[in-house]
C-alpha cells in the first residue's frame, strides 16, 4: 500500500489519494488504550494541557456552550509576542539569582 519511492520523491505518507491516506490512518490506529492507569510525570506537561483543554471542550459542548477557539473574535486581535515561555522563566530565575546575590529575600 505504500509506495516507498513515491514517498521519498514526493509525499511524505508514500500512499496515493487522500481518501486512502485517511483510510489508512483510521485503519492503522490499534485499540483504544485505557489511560487511567497512566503515570504521567512533569515531560508530559503538553499531553496534561491538551486532555485538560479536550475535557474543558466536551463541557463546555456538554453545557451548550462553544469551545474556546471556535468563535473567530476569539483570536482576532491578538498581539503577537516576541518572548517565549522558556526564556520568560530563565528572566525570572536569573532576576531571583541577583536579588540573592545582593542580599536580598525572596520572601
Amino acid at each position: 500500500m505504500i509506495d516507498r519511492e513515491l514517498q521519498r520523491t514526493k509525499t511524505y505518507s508514500g500512499i496515493v489519494g487522500i481518501n486512502t491516506q485517511d483510510f489508512a490512518l483510521q485503519e492503522g490506529m490499534g485499540a483504544i488504550v485505557d489511560r487511567t492507569k497512566e503515570h504521567l510525570g512533569t515531560s508530559d506537561r503538553a499531553i496534561i494541557a491538551m486532555r485538560q483543554m479536550l475535557l474543558e471542550g466536551t463541557r463546555d459542548v456538554e453545557a451548550g456552550r462553544a469551545p474556546k477557539g471556535t468563535e473567530p473574535k476569539s483570536y482576532r486581535n491578538v498581539a503577537p509576542t516576541m518572548i517565549s515561555f522558556r526564556t520568560a522563566r530563565i528572566g525570572k530565575r536569573a532576576s531571583a539569582m541577583r536579588s540573592l546575590r545582593s542580599g536580598n529575600s525572596l520572601a
